[in-house]
């Protein structure tokens, strides 16, 4: 008599875990990477917008600035007016950078993971930015709390702020992706709060120089999730989350791009047509 042996199992598509993941109980996925050229691409981009603004703010720090580097910025950052600085608006990259980035080989490894999509238009304050694809950056500086935003879900703002029906459109889902440029893993990073998206929580609106933003008005027990340069994490519009004070030693600096799809539904068909392969 032959001996009996388990069936076989496959192992599952990249596609399918990132989806499973976000769409599942977690609600982001942790598995995406740049390579070390597109991590080279972004740095090389977001430094010459910093060294850009520095010049035209501060040309007497230009030469300080280039010597240390954006990963040490704070060390020159106490001669300078950190927030007037550095408003989201001057931290968009250009339609030129964003073109250059766009043809990376990382564009289409997203559109083999999560099918088609289009990417959020450039939003700040309330104005709208129209046809520019936004991918933006942020300084976080060691031990500076302000450089940190509280817990919330990208969907608040969303709400809040009017961006549907403007920078995407009215009926649609939306996928944020945080890759961390320059960062120390387990020093600095997001607080994720797994599984939040399935649930709803309290939040009320506040207003911060003129400008409505989401507060947060319940308990949750965020975690730090160690990530290392390039390592991307990939969340579910209603995940809550949240910047880590920078326990590290360096300037933390981060990107954000916000796809867009028609419905949660079309990843979810996606999801089942990976396992229904598999």
């Amino acid at each position: 008599m032959r001996p009996l042996h388990p069936p076989r199992i496959e192992p599952e598509s990249e596609s399918a875990t990132c989806l499973r993941e976000i769409i599942g109980p977690q609600g982001y996925t942790s598995t995406l990477h740049l390579t070390a050229d597109e991590l080279n691409a972004f740095r090389m981009e977001i430094f010459q917008q910093w060294m850009q603004r520095i010049a035209s703010a501060a040309p007497h720090l230009t030469e300080r600035a280039q010597s240390l580097g954006i990963a040490r910025y704070h060390e020159m950052a106490v001669e300078l007016d950190h927030v007037k600085l550095w408003p989201k608006a001057e931290r968009i990259l250009s339609p030129e950078a964003v073109t250059r980035l766009k043809r990376l080989p990382l564009f289409s490894r997203l559109r083999r993971t999560f099918g088609e999509f289009s990417i959020a238009e450039g939003f700040h304050g309330s104005t709208h930015v129209a046809g520019l694809d936004e991918i933006y950056w942020r300084l976080v500086r060691p031990q500076a709390a302000s450089d940190v935003g509280p817990l919330h879900a990208d969907f608040w703002f969303h709400d809040i702020m009017e961006m549907k029906g403007r920078a995407f459109p009215q009926q649609c889902f939306t996928l944020k992706i945080w890759i961390p440029i320059y960062c120390e893993p387990g020093r600095n990073g997001l607080l994720m709060v797994p599984g939040s998206h399935l649930r709803e929580w309290k939040h009320s609106t506040r207003w911060v120089d003129g400008q409505p933003k989401p507060q947060f008005d319940d308990v949750a027990e965020p975690v730090l999730i160690p990530t290392a340069p390039g390592q991307m994490l990939v969340f579910h519009e209603r995940t809550l989350h949240g910047g880590a004070l920078n326990q590290g030693g360096q300037t933390r600096v981060s990107v954000e791009i916000t796809l867009v799809f028609p419905s949660e539904q079309t990843l979810v068909d996606r999801l089942q047509r990976e396992a229904a392969a598999a």
